[in-house]
């Protein structure tokens, strides 16, 4: 709507209407349109009311949505449910008449491939199904004499289907928070399989247990790559 102002214009007459000394002053009010620009709202009506104390308060009370972070890259886009084990390994178990249990899914980490490190690591929390007796449980978190933690020497097959020794070890690291992250490793030979096998950072691997007269063995099963995902 347009908005109208008055401008008032004076005008001055005489009695007789003739120009005189005495005068009569009158004014008449003139509607016309104001000159204001049409565009945009008054500054006043683009001015947010600031909150009270109290409600300010109550502004600050409203929970923000939380940021969902996805899962750690070592167990990102893994298949599931995890695939079986390929038949060429169940081939290979027949004599042992044993059953087989996925221990671990997971991608390669830049520390897995890391041939300074020369280890796989197989984070507890990730750890699908128990693979420790009583007892390699206790003698894992055992000390030597030069103060390093005690191992166990177990048989791994891998996807080469050739076998191999590596030492499995349990690792205890605190974090800044004072939070304890436990972690088993197999080391000693990691990077000659990896070599062999031609494993790579973001690979997926499965990591199977199975009990060959009483003793620890492993399956390491790279997953083909129409199984994986970079997403």
């Amino acid at each position: 709507m347009m908005k109208i102002s008055e401008k008032k214009i004076q005008i001055f007459f005489s009695n007789n209407g003739v120009e005189c000394c005495s005068r009569r002053q009158e004014e008449i009010s003139i509607k016309e349109p104001s000159k204001r620009s049409k565009k945009g709202k008054r500054f006043q009506d683009c001015v947010v009311p600031l909150p009270c104390d109290g409600e300010e308060k109550d502004q600050n009370l409203i929970k923000k949505p939380k940021r969902v972070v996805g899962k750690k890259v070592e167990m990102d886009n893994v298949p599931n449910p995890p695939p079986d084990l390929p038949r060429e390994f169940k081939q290979a178990l027949e004599d042992t008449h044993k059953e087989e249990q996925l221990v671990i899914q997971k991608r390669t980490t830049a520390t897995d491939m890391s041939t300074g490190h020369n280890i796989l690591s197989l984070p507890a929390r990730h750890i699908l199904n128990p693979f420790l007796t009583e007892q390699e449980s206790k003698w894992l978190e055992l000390y030597k004499g030069n103060k390093k933690l005690e191992f166990i020497e177990v048989d791994i097959m891998h996807p080469s289907l050739k076998i191999c020794k590596a030492h499995l070890r349990r690792w205890a690291m605190k974090k800044d928070k004072g939070n304890i992250s436990v972690s088993f490793v197999l080391n000693n030979i990691w990077n000659e399989i990896a070599s062999r096998n031609s494993i790579l950072e973001r690979d997926i691997l499965q990591l199977w247990s199975v009990r060959v007269e009483e003793k620890l063995c492993f399956l390491l099963v790279k997953l083909p790559i129409q199984t994986r995902s970079d997403q």
